[in-house]
């Protein structure tokens, strides 16, 4: 479910899961989810990193951060009974070594569960 969230969510942007598979347009977003734990009532927490790129300006990666957290403020998805929330963390610009190319990474926490809560 997160996965789907992530790309209905997205659909509207240069986006794909890991790695970007296709010819690279900027700005463009890569994904990361990380599952840190599961209750015993099968509530699993994570972080989603939403990781921007764009060779124009830094100002790019600040519009477009600030898109995906009013996606994602408090967001909430039922479907066929499962429940997913999604809020935002807090983002960083993270150097590239490339002086073109710039770089934001975006914190999300989730909480899913196979049950509507």
């Amino acid at each position: 479910m997160i996965l789907e969230t992530l790309a209905l969510e997205l659909q509207d942007f240069n986006y794909n899961f890991q790695e970007f598979t296709e010819t690279v347009q900027y700005p463009y977003i890569v994904s990361e989810i990380f599952e840190t734990y599961t209750f015993e009532d099968n509530l699993t927490k994570g972080q989603i990193i939403l990781t921007l790129f764009t060779r124009g300006k830094q100002s790019e990666l600040v519009d477009l951060k600030n898109d995906l957290k009013r996606i994602f403020t408090d967001y909430r998805r039922l479907d066929n009974g499962e429940t997913l929330f999604i809020t935002y963390d807090n983002s960083q610009a993270v150097p590239t070594g490339d002086l073109e190319l710039k770089r934001q990474d975006c914190y999300f926490s989730f909480i899913y569960s196979k049950y509507e809560i």
